[in-house]
């Protein structure tokens, strides 16, 4: 139950409502990384790098939620005191040193883990990109620009204070000084925070329109690739929520905290759930291909459909955007794994073919990928 008398969010959220909701939070965002792994292992067949940094952002995630439930009787003591409720006594010092030295390690714990978030996503994109010189090279600028402003989050954060040693001293980071040095803060992070989202979602979007995929394929995967997108809102609406507040009201800074930080680990283990709705029936896709029909008077060929296979893998049909990738729009080339000739054409009735003519097919099996692996 919330102390009477507090003023801000904590009036209606206790000290032990917080750590309920701190935990109930860090548990709903294991249960999607448990999903995660369950259809990495079971529809993918393994683990990947993008993967590994979803399991660092959300331990991080629990560290933090540690942390919180550690720093609960601080914060809500300085709540008192802002409120009018408790003198300033040397307990006021004590808890308010306490609540700093957690502060300063949650925020700096809380940007790792948004950009745990990003890394898992750039990962995934690097093999998305393993055969594209160019976007490989966009990627290595995105990571960089992104590992600048990761720093750049540790830098604001330690530097809203005059002097920054200052930091770990209640009651001497208080100046007007220090409140705008506040807000540059939480305005620089949700700033970079958001761009960095912003190019890592726009990374693989350009090259979607130049793979043969349908219409409803793009959109599926442009799905995937915008996810970024809904903790650009979070993180705009949390800044938008305690741009004036860092001082006055903890407890609201620590809910945003919470929330944020717990979106985007889910946002993150969702691109492997694209698997659960690929079918594994056998399907069959048709590509212009070279000349595989001629007359026994070699007059010349004429163009005839390859038909590709790819059930004979054992893998899901169909073609992912990872075997798009080596054959773009305007290229007859992509990457075979097997090769063998075939009699009697698939799908053919009886086997049969016109008279007079001799028909070779190829049989292609293409390795498939699933988005996420």
């Amino acid at each position: 139950m919330a102390p009477a008398g507090l003023q801000g969010i904590g009036r209606h959220l206790g000290p032990g409502g917080l750590i309920a909701l701190t935990w109930a939070a860090t548990a709903f965002a294991a249960a999607f990384v448990a999903a995660r792994t369950y259809i990495r292992l079971t529809r993918v067949g393994g683990l990947a790098w993008d993967d590994y940094w979803i399991y660092l952002a959300w331990t991080i995630l629990g560290v933090n939620s540690v942390l919180q439930t550690m720093q609960a009787e601080s914060l809500y003591y300085l709540d008192k005191y802002a409120s009018g409720l408790v003198p300033a006594d040397e307990r006021l010092v004590r808890e308010g040193g306490k609540y700093v030295r957690y502060e300063f390690v949650i925020i700096a714990f809380f940007w790792t883990v948004l950009w745990g978030v990003k890394a898992s996503f750039l990962a995934l994109y690097w093999k998305l990109f393993e055969k594209q010189a160019v976007y490989r090279r966009w990627w290595i600028a995105v990571t960089a620009v992104a590992f600048g402003a990761y720093v750049g989050c540790w830098v604001a954060s330690a530097l809203n204070c005059h002097p920054a040693s200052a930091y770990f001293e209640f009651g001497k980071c208080t100046k007007a000084s220090d409140r705008t040095g506040s807000l540059i803060s939480v305005s620089y992070s949700t700033t970079v925070d958001v761009l960095t989202d912003l190019m890592i979602m726009l990374l693989p979007l350009h090259m979607l329109w130049k793979v043969r995929l349908t219409l409803r394929q793009k959109l599926g995967l442009a799905v995937v690739f915008l996810l970024a997108g809904i903790t650009m809102i979070v993180a705009i609406t949390r800044a938008a929520q305690i741009s004036r507040k860092t001082f006055s009201d903890g407890v609201l800074l620590a809910v945003w905290g919470i929330i944020e930080s717990t979106v985007s680990v889910i946002i993150g283990c969702l691109p492997p759930f694209k698997a659960i709705f690929r079918p594994r029936a056998a399907s069959y896709k048709r590509y212009s291909g070279p000349s595989l029909r001629k007359s026994p008077k070699g007059s010349g060929g004429s163009k005839a459909p390859i038909i590709m296979n790819s059930a004979a893998s054992g893998q899901s049909p169909g073609l992912d955007l990872k075997d798009m990738l080596a054959f773009p729009m305007g290229s007859n080339q992509f990457e075979v794994v097997k090769d063998r000739q075939k009699g009697p054409g698939v799908g053919d009735v009886d086997g049969a073919m016109p008279e007079g003519l001799i028909e070779v097919r190829r049989e292609f099996e293409v390795k498939s990928m699933h988005i996420g692996n």
